[in-house]
């Protein structure tokens, strides 16, 4: 009885490492893909669409990569309170760009 509960844990956890693995490789692809999409002029919606896309690790990343590659940024943020979340480190430093992007950070 016991070897049985202990094959069925080391399947739940094989499952578990498994599902991982493949969620990562799936952000991965996304990075990459939205990545792409990223060169000097991009769009507000195309950006919101991006972060709501991520998980948080590569939200991290593609906000690096707005901060290095993107100059101007078009059209307007599907949501107008997109950029109100305080609490959030991504939206804080996109909220920069947005200052910047709209040159008010003089």
């Amino acid at each position: 009885m016991y070897t049985l509960f202990l094959i069925f844990m080391a399947i739940i956890i094989a499952l578990s490492l498994i599902s991982t693995v493949i969620d990562n490789f799936n952000q991965i692809k996304k990075y990459k893909m939205h990545k792409k999409l990223t060169h000097g002029t991009t769009s507000r919606e195309q950006i919101y669409f991006t972060i709501a896309d991520l998980s948080e690790r590569y939200k991290v990343r593609y906000i690096e990569r707005l901060e290095s590659h993107v100059k101007t940024v078009t059209g307007e943020w599907p949501d107008p309170l997109f950029l109100s979340d305080k609490n959030s480190e991504v939206i804080t430093r996109l909220a920069k760009l947005e200052e910047k992007w709209l040159g008010l950070d003089r």
